[in-house]
């Protein structure tokens, strides 16, 4: 069947969607925008809410920004901003007004509230003595649905500033999250300036700056791609706040991590204000999703709330016999007593069962002549299936204005079952590809603690914030990989069925277990207002112990000491200047072993980097511009004196300049971009790679996204966006001996905003676009997915 044959019929199914919902917009549109929906007017509806602030002591207009970013309120400014007003520092949980007030104390300006969610500023009858008067100053209802992020914890682990951040750290908030309906991590990545992910059929692997990065949740590792863990990374977007990225080395506040960087996803968390959302999402490929979001208080008085997402999705693929079905809940529940402190039990449980897809063959860099985009060479009864389930534990807990506490116990089970039919080369008359069958199981155990304890003191003028953190983890991992010869099929002609073993399965097995204990300190001191200095460091000690088809490999144990130290200088208000120098460590799982039967050395990475940031616009805009250079050493590399086996004498090298722009250029029309020149070297190898750059990862990467929302008229609600994702030429192995050609994808979106419900078509791939996802699966190339709808309709209560 040809490929387009197939794809036609779905694409005039699609049509047909794309009609539907183009005729729900124009039934929606004569309904007016409806009253403040938004926090503000959530919160004028119930008892004053707390919120936990973290303001220092800055001018005005910072301290209502952060005010503004805790509590979902904007401040609209009638006249030129009053920097040469100081606020003071506001620590703990208050509510808008106490904040306020506790922000003015000693301005000679005072507050007063206009309406429920609406306050304006102005001096006090009798002002104290040198303060400056205040023009009018109005305080309403924030655009939830911005796309600019004024602070972020994965750099620092504290609620810092991004201006104040001596480092790149990108933030992909949940409204670019919902405008680009983006379902998986992946998808939202790549608005990240260098971010890469490598589909291989069989597991994702995220790239960043030319080298692989591990991923967190709410500061805990979830994957690294490795023991067979990688399906974790098809991470579903249901229940995510935020993404925060920090790019390059990031062990002194992580740990054990890939030089790439840390991409941490920041769940939501229960609110005492009633929220409830449900969301039906239909698309291509018979795609059918249902997602709901409830949150809100269990008592009178506010001291319990909960949280509650969940997911339901099944999917075909325009791939032939390839499908999908996912499901996943999540319910939080919190306990606020009174003195600052919360206490958050969250769980989840999630599943999912897909078919395995490697692609189809490929000659050079291009797939197979003749062989259909659709083309599968599995068998229908392939199945991988992961079934998840895991629970934590956390405790908040301020110490009054200065120190803080947070600390978490958790616990995780992962258990990945594989049986697939794979592929391998082709036989001589360039039509039947041999194949074998794949019968793996990973199962990964986890239990860990943290904890955090931050204090705030001011010493010889300065201010310091101090992190003190301690760090255990332990995982068990079972691996077992069995495999065995299968029935070759034709490429062309292909007929299923034959999925039965034609020779005695290979068997594997390797039992592991490793322990990690960490401890890191951190101070941010505040030189002068302009300037601020970053010190850090972390020791960590790993141990492993694993066991392979019985036999003992030796025990293996590093130890790594990780430094930071970056400085950031404002010599005006919208600027920021940094630079920063950090350290990676990165313990070798398992295999492969030296010639001696040993685990290889921990890999290590150093980062040298520069940047300015900038705030435009009044600082509805945002942007980063970054240098930076990142040296890998004791990188695995071939024995060429005992083949099989590898050494730790390898090393890369990449460098190169990301930009980045985020916010709002006018209102109602919002804007992300991004773009990253990266060339990545293997700069020592035992092997011919030397010189090379490594698989996969592109010179040049762009991407932008814009949308522009009528705010007022007869049109107010309805919205349109669109932008493009560029990847440059990427070569398929280390060897350089095939290339990729680049590509550009193009996306679209329409939706509108009424009162209560939010309608979306999202167009992915609009110029239909052929492209693949896995350039580095030799020898198959994994094709991505041509034009795709996707309609949703969400209901907000």
């Amino acid at each position: 069947m040809a490929a387009r044959t197939n794809g036609g019929r779905r694409e005039s199914a699609a049509v047909r969607l794309a009609c539907v919902s183009l005729l729900a917009l124009a039934t929606a549109m004569p309904a007016a925008a409806g009253p403040e929906t938004g926090p503000a007017a959530q919160l004028a509806q119930a008892a004053p809410a707390r919120f936990r602030f973290a303001i220092p002591t800055r001018p005005l207009p910072q301290a209502m920004a952060e005010l503004s970013a805790v509590t979902g309120i904007q401040v609209i400014y009638t006249a030129e901003r009053p920097f040469a007003v100081t606020a003071q520092p506001v620590q703990g949980s208050y509510t808008v007004a106490e904040a306020l007030g506790l922000l003015l104390r000693g301005t000679g300006i005072g507050y007063r509230f206009l309406r429920a969610d609406a306050v304006t500023l102005e001096p006090l009858p009798a002002p104290v003595s040198g303060a400056v008067t205040l023009p009018g100053v109005a305080v309403e209802g924030r655009d939830v649905h911005a796309y600019a992020v004024r602070s972020a914890t994965a750099g620092t682990k504290t609620d810092t500033p991004l201006a104040k951040v001596p480092a790149s750290v990108q933030v992909v908030p949940r409204a670019l999250i919902d405008d680009q309906q983006a379902l998986r991590i992946d998808e939202a990545l790549r608005n990240v300036p260098g971010a890469v992910y490598i589909d291989g059929g069989e597991g994702k692997t995220f790239f960043s700056r030319g080298f692989s990065a591990s991923i967190y949740e709410d500061g805990a590792l979830r994957t690294e791609f490795t023991d067979g863990d990688s399906y974790a990374t098809d991470l579903d977007s249901y229940k995510v706040e935020r993404i925060e990225v920090l790019k390059g080395p990031a062990s002194v506040l992580y740990g054990r991590g890939n030089p790439g960087g840390a991409v941490n996803i920041v769940t939501k968390r229960p609110q005492t204000t009633p929220a409830y959302e449900g969301r039906l999402v239909v698309g291509s490929n018979n795609r059918v999703r249902e997602q709901i979001d409830l949150t809100g208080a269990l008592d009178a008085a506010k001291h319990f709330s909960y949280r509650l997402n969940a997911v339901h999705e099944r999917a075909d693929s325009f791939r032939d016999e390839v499908d999908s079905r996912h499901v996943a809940i999540a319910p939080s529940f919190q306990w606020s007593p009174q003195g600052g402190t919360n206490v958050i039990l969250d769980a989840e449980f999630a599943e999912i069962s897909q078919t395995p897809d490697v692609g189809i063959p490929r000659q050079g860099g291009k797939p197979l002549a003749g062989v259909p985009s659709d083309r599968f060479l599995g068998e229908p009864t392939d199945r991988f299936r992961s079934r998840k389930h895991q629970a934590r534990l956390r405790l908040e807990h301020e110490f009054g204005d200065a120190t803080s506490l947070k600390t978490s116990v958790f616990y995780s089970k992962t258990r990945n079952d594989d049986w697939f039919t794979r592929g391998a080369a082709l036989q001589a008359d360039g039509r039947t590809l041999n194949r074998s069958i794949i019968d793996s199981a990973f199962e990964f155990e986890d239990i860990g603690w943290q904890g955090d304890l931050t204090h705030k003191v001011t010493i010889a003028g300065m201010e310091h914030t101090f992190l003190v953190g301690a760090e255990f983890l332990r995982r068990n991992t079972i691996s077992i990989f069995d495999s065995a010869a299968a029935s070759p099929i034709d490429v062309f002609q292909p007929v299923y069925g034959n999925a039965a073993p034609t020779a005695a399965f290979s068997r594997f097995r390797q039992d592991a277990e490793r322990w990690q204990a960490g401890l890191y300190v951190q101070d941010q001191i505040t030189l002068t207002d302009q300037l601020t200095l970053v010190l850090g460091g972390r020791f960590d000690h790993v141990q492993q112990k694993r066991t392979s088809a019985g036999a003992a490999i030796p025990d293996k144990e590093d130890q790594a000491f990780s430094p930071r130290a970056g400085i950031v200088w404002q010599p005006i208000q919208p600027v920021s200047l940094y630079a920063t120098y950090a350290r990676s460590f990165t313990p070798v799982n398992g295999f492969p072993l030296t010639a001696g039967g040993e685990i290889l050395e921990a890999e290590k990475a150093d980062l040298y980097e520069a940047g300015v940031k900038v705030e435009l616009f009044g600082g509805r805009l945002s942007g980063t511009v970054a240098g930076y250079q990142i040296k890998r050493s004791n990188v695995n590399t071939p024995d060429l004196q005992n083949p099989g086996f590898q050494v730790s004498e390898g090393e890369q090298e990449s460098k190169g300049v990301e930009l980045s722009l985020s916010g709002e250029v006018l209102p109602g029309w919002k804007v992300i971009g991004a773009y990253a020149y990266t060339d990545a070297r293997i700069t020592a190898a035992a092997n011919a790679t030397r010189g090379k750059r490594p698989a996969g990862i592109p010179e040049h990467s762009a991407s932008l996204w814009s949308t522009y929302e009528f705010r007022e008229g007869p049109l107010a609600g309805l919205g349109f966006g669109g932008g493009a994702v560029y990847v440059g030429e990427r070569f398929g192995s280390s060897a350089n001996d095939y290339v990729l050609d680049g590509y550009t994808r193009v996306d679209a979106a329409v939706y509108y905003r009424g009162e209560g419900y939010t309608l979306r078509l999202n167009v992915n791939n609009l110029f239909d676009e052929d492209y693949f996802l896995n350039p580095t699966r030799a020898p198959f190339l994994l094709p991505a997915a041509p034009r795709t709808f996707l309609l949703s309709l969400q209901a907000n209560f």
